[in-house]
């Protein structure tokens, strides 16, 4: 397991409390991964599982105990897993980079179960077709999308990921090659000034 963390919370000078950040990731559930979860999980912001972990019953057991919980990280997870589920709907970060069953129909049965998600990465995923991005836009909420790596993007799919999300301040294109310049005009027309 690993375990990282940003300053913790306090107040600035306006009394806005500054948000905390506390990510723990597991590589396998062992007993001692799961002990210093135990003694973590009530302050615990963001969760990290890859390979095949979340097929396995702990998945469910430890999402389900992180009540501060805004965002998950299944960053080169080998399979689909009906225990996604059972991560809370409120999510609001969700990183599905390299991972191989990404595909339309995982795709639209996550994005309809976390509505809230205002970040989103699908980074090296140059498997992704065409049909993925209109689903895009049922997230409403959606400020940060990571596609960087995704090679397939060309100018007409670049187009339709801007329309479907238009409310985006953050946007990860590193290595989309097939964008051109008139696809790149487009950010200026279509996105928030703020960007």
């Amino acid at each position: 397991f690993s375990v990282t963390g940003k300053e913790p919370s306090r107040l600035d000078i306006s009394g806005k409390e500054k948000h905390r950040y506390l990510s723990f990731a597991f590589f396998e559930f062992s007993d001692n991964a799961l002990n210093m979860f135990e003694k973590l999980k009530r302050v615990i912001t963001h969760l990290s599982f890859g390979g095949n972990l979340s097929e396995e019953q702990p998945f469910s057991e430890v999402v389900d105990q992180c009540r501060e919980l805004e965002g998950v990280d299944l960053t080169g997870s080998w399979s689909y897993s009906a225990r996604l589920m059972n991560i809370p709907s409120h999510l609001e970060e969700l990183d599905l980079s390299k991972s191989p069953w990404l595909d339309s129909d995982n795709f639209h049965k996550l994005v309809l179960h976390f509505p809230a998600l205002n970040r989103l990465s699908v980074a090296s995923n140059a498997h992704l077709n065409y049909r993925i991005w209109s689903y895009l836009q049922k997230l409403t909420y959606l400020k940060s999308l990571n596609i960087s790596g995704c090679e397939q993007v060309n100018d007409e799919t670049f187009l339709l990921i801007l329309k479907a999300c238009p409310k985006l301040l953050e946007f990860h294109l590193e290595g989309c090659k097939r964008i051109s310049e008139a696809g790149f005009f487009q950010i200026g027309r279509l996105l928030p000034l703020s960007m």
